[in-house]
C-alpha cells in the first residue's frame, strides 16, 4: 500500500478526476425529466389540497396548473349524487338499461320487491 502524501495538487487531481467529475454533474443536473408542476414547488409550499383542486396552487401558478390539469384529465368528472339521484336522470339510465338488456319497464319494481326461489 502505498503512503499518503503529505500534500495535495488540487489541479492535478481534478484533471485526473474530469471524466468522473463530468458523470456526476450530468446525473445531478440531468434527474428528474418530465414533472408535475406540484414537483416544482418546494416542499414547504405543497399542499395536498393541491391535488384535488387546481384553485389551491399560487396565483403565480394558476394558469400553468389549470392547463396542466386539463391535459391529464381523461376520464370526465362523474355528476354529482344529487343529480344521479335526480328523478329524471333515474328514468333515463333505467330506459337505457332496459333497451341494452331487454328488460321490461317494470323491471327495476319487480326486483326491488320480489325474490326468486329456487
Amino acid at each position: 500500500m502505498a503512503p499518503i502524501p503529505s500534500n495535495l495538487h488540487v489541479e492535478a487531481y481534478a484533471q485526473e478526476r474530469l471524466r468522473e467529475i463530468r458523470f456526476f454533474q450530468e446525473r445531478i443536473q440531468g434527474h428528474g425529466g418530465n414533472k408535475r408542476l406540484i414537483q416544482l414547488l418546494p416542499r414547504h409550499r405543497r399542499r395536498r389540497a393541491m391535488s384535488h383542486s387546481v384553485y389551491r396552487f399560487p396565483r403565480v401558478l394558476l394558469g400553468r396548473a389549470i392547463a396542466e390539469n386539463k391535459r391529464f384529465m381523461t376520464v370526465p368528472p362523474k355528476p354529482s349524487r344529487k343529480h344521479r339521484r335526480n328523478a329524471s336522470a333515474l328514468m333515463q339510465r333505467d330506459t337505457r338499461l332496459a333497451e341494452t338488456d331487454r328488460r321490461m319497464e317494470s323491471h327495476v319494481w319487480h326486483t326491488k320487491r320480489f325474490h326468486m326461489a329456487h
